[in-house]
C-alpha cells in the first residue's frame, strides 16, 4: 500500500527538528568513532540516541519495537547514519521543487511550506544596474577616474 505524499505541518516541523539533532550528534561522534571505533558510548549519549532513533522510526512509519543503540561508537555512528538516510528518503518522498516560491517545499495536505534547512532564496536581491542612485554614483565615479587619469579638472 502506497502512503500519501502529503504531510501535516506538524510532521514537517518534527522532521526539520529531528534532522538537525541527528546530524549534530552524528557530527560529534564521527571523529571519536574514527579514533576509537570500539570505544564505549556514554550513558547520556545512549539516552539521546535511543530517543532520536525511536523518533526517526516513528516519523518514517516503521512499525518495529523500540530502537536499541549500539554499545560501541562505530556501531552507533552507523545507526545514526542510517537514521539520517531514512530522514533524507522521507524528505524526498514528501517534498518537491516549487517554481513560484523558488524553493524546495513540503507537500502538505493544505498547501506547501518551504523546507527551512535548505535555506530557500525566496526573494531576489536587487540588481545594482536597476538602482538609479547606484547608476548616478557609478557615472560620478567614472567621471572622476577619467578626470584624474586624463588630467582634466574635477569640477
Amino acid at each position: 500500500m502506497r502512503r500519501s505524499p502529503f504531510l501535516y505541518p506538524r510532521q514537517a516541523e518534527a522532521h526539520e527538528a529531528l534532522f538537525v539533532r541527528v546530524c549534530a550528534l552524528l557530527d560529534q561522534l564521527k571523529p571519536l568513532a574514527a579514533k576509537h571505533p570500539e570505544g564505549p558510548v556514554a550513558p547520556v549519549v545512549t539516552r539521546l540516541a535511543t530517543g532520536m532513533l525511536g523518533a526517526v522510526a516513528w516519523l518514517v512509519g516503521e512499525k518495529r519495537a523500540g530502537c536499541v543503540p549500539a554499545a560501541d561508537l562505530a556501531g552507533l555512528v552507523a545507526q545514526l547514519s542510517e537514521a539520517r538516510a531514512r530522514l533524507e528518503h522521507f524528505e524526498a518522498q514528501h517534498s518537491a521543487w516549487h517554481k513560484d516560491q523558488n524553493a524546495h517545499v513540503w507537500l502538505l495536505r493544505n498547501g506547501t511550506l518551504p523546507i527551512k534547512r535548505l535555506r530557500p532564496h525566496t526573494t531576489k536581491p536587487p540588481r545594482p544596474q536597476d538602482d538609479p542612485e547606484a547608476r548616478q554614483r557609478r557615472k560620478e565615479l567614472e567621471r572622476r577616474i577619467n578626470a584624474i587619469t586624463k588630467g582634466l579638472p574635477l569640477d
